[in-house]
């Protein structure tokens, strides 16, 4: 089978090199494009203690965590020469996520 569109899911852990470096080798050897996809899970809680809400180091929380992961995958993407455009951070559940780029996008190989 031939792939047209790889699209490698990335959590920004420790084995992100080996699932890079095999997408990678699949969508030389097809002729793919190549695409990235990080999913940030929300933080569903708002935290409170003795009536105090924690609402607003929640909300900077997941904005900092936002920022970050995108600044990561600029620079993955820079560094893999992938066009903007095909770097994808969502907010969500990652499995739903994924899925739904997946559908959108066309993607044969995730």
């Amino acid at each position: 089978m031939t792939y047209n569109k790889v699209l490698i899911a990335l959590d920004f852990h420790g084995d992100n090199d080996q699932i890079i470096e095999k997408g990678k080798q699949i969508a030389a050897d097809n002729g793919s494009g190549l695409h990235l996809i990080h999913v940030n899970e929300p933080i569903t809680m708002a935290y409170t203690a003795d009536g105090m809400s924690f609402n607003d180091q929640v909300i900077a929380l997941e904005a900092s965590i936002r920022k970050e992961s995108r600044e990561k995958m600029d620079n993955l993407g820079s560094e893999m020469n992938i066009a903007e455009d095909r770097r994808l951070v969502r907010e969500g559940v990652p499995a739903r996520e994924i899925h739904e780029v997946v559908k959108e996008l066309g993607i044969d190989l995730k």
